[in-house]
């Protein structure tokens, strides 16, 4: 029997995304492949149009949920024969984009518009290529750093007038200066990243200052500018950077990023899970395209705190579970340690994507059974709970399912 029509179990193999800020070697040392030299950004697990995972001996799995949706149960949010969820491992080697995601009503007003408007969805100058939100979550794998989120405007002018000095007093840096000592918080932050993103070439000048200044100075702000700056120079977005929350990820910890929240991740290696989409509006720290306005227009501007997701820890049967459920439905996160087995993995039900990391792990669902080794994955269709056993030495493993 092709390995295709196992019942519940298919094995996939996963397209690996090139973007410039990836790294050469950190992915392919997680799962045990031999670099291709390019940077290896993103690993895509899951039915995304823009890369679908493949149905070993059935075709790329989009296309094989649509000619066979009863597979996902009754999970798609979107009544779409699709995941709910886009689960990734992601390798950044130098700082992502300042960005933003969209709301669910911001996503499909914005898609209609832009449908209408004409541009091809992988036109590059092009905001909305769906019409789904994108919530998401980071695990870290290794040390992982981020910003997340704005910190309190009245803390961030007082670290950047301590840092740039005189040149806060004076100039464009003294209108960032006097916006940032706004009483009303959300003005203020908005007053800020619009003049930071402003295009005005001050700004640009200010940020290049501040970058300089980092080299010099000690203490978390200064770091996160010499990071930024190292790869983007005098870029704005060094500036928005300041204004942002500092957020450092030990291995096992998670972080959530909820639509609205401006972030840039910075460097390390995790598995990332999200709604299905593909819309980033950007603010700098780019090549890419950036829409400012477009940016302006969804950003939360209200002062946050990062929203850490605790793991959850079970052990049974030498088995352990760490499992992360963010306040959404579409998807949560379970990473698997197991040294005995079996184990059945309550509520992990499928749909669900899973990638192997270390060692070799039997994976049953029903009456199907697959052997997983290091890095080779699988998608589990919708019916009975996982049962995974180790069958060779310990054994990781890292799950996305539906929410719950």
């Amino acid at each position: 029997m092709a390995e295709a029509s196992v019942p519940g179990l298919f094995r996939v193999t996963n397209p690996v995304k090139d973007y410039a800020w990836g790294s050469p070697t950190a992915i392919p040392e997680l799962l045990g492949t031999v670099p291709t030299g390019d940077p290896q950004a993103e690993m895509w697990l899951g039915s995304h149009r823009g890369g679908s995972s493949v149905v070993v001996g059935g075709g790329r799995l989009d296309a094989f949920l649509a000619a066979h949706p009863s597979l996902l149960g009754d999970a798609p949010a979107s009544g779409l024969p699709q995941l709910p969820f886009l689960m990734k491992v992601l390798a950044a080697s130098r700082p992502l984009s300042l960005q933003v995601h969209p709301t669910l009503d911001q996503a499909r007003v914005g898609f209609a518009r832009e449908e209408a408007m004409g541009p091809a969805r992988d036109d590059p100058r092009r905001t909305y290529r769906d019409d789904q939100h994108k919530p998401e979550i980071i695990v870290a794998i290794s040390p992982f750093r981020t910003l997340s989120g704005f910190r309190d405007p009245a803390t961030a002018g007082a670290e950047l007038a301590d840092l740039l000095g005189r040149d806060m007093h004076t100039g464009v840096g003294a209108e960032l200066a006097a916006v940032l000592a706004d009483p009303d918080p959300r003005a203020a932050l908005r007053g800020a990243l619009q003049l930071v993103l402003s295009g005005r070439p001050e700004v640009r000048t200010l940020a290049g200052v501040a970058y300089g200044a980092a080299g010099r100075s000690p203490g978390v702000l200064a770091d996160t500018l010499r990071i930024v700056g190292a790869h983007y120079g005098d870029d704005p977005g060094v500036l928005g950077a300041a204004l942002l929350h500092r957020v450092d990820l030990d291995p096992g910890e998670a972080l959530y990023l909820d639509a609205g929240n401006i972030h840039a991740y910075l460097s390390g290696l995790g598995i990332e899970a999200m709604a299905p989409s593909d819309n980033v509006l950007r603010g700098g720290l780019t090549p890419k395209y950036v829409d400012v306005a477009g940016l302006l227009d969804i950003v939360d501007f209200s002062p946050s705190v990062p929203h850490r997701v605790p793991g959850v820890r079970t052990m049974a049967e030498g088995v352990e579970v760490t499992s992360y459920r963010p306040p959404v439905r579409e998807f949560s996160v379970h990473s698997v340690a197991a040294d005995g087995g079996p184990r059945v993995l309550e509520g992990i039900g499928g749909p669900s994507m899973l990638i192997v990391t270390q060692g070799v792990l039997c994976v049953r669902a029903g009456d199907a059974e697959i052997v997983v080794e290091r890095g080779e994955s699988l998608f589990q269709a919708a019916g009975p709970d996982l049962v995974v056993t180790s069958c060779g030495g310990s054994a990781r493993a890292y799950i996305t399912t539906v929410g719950g």
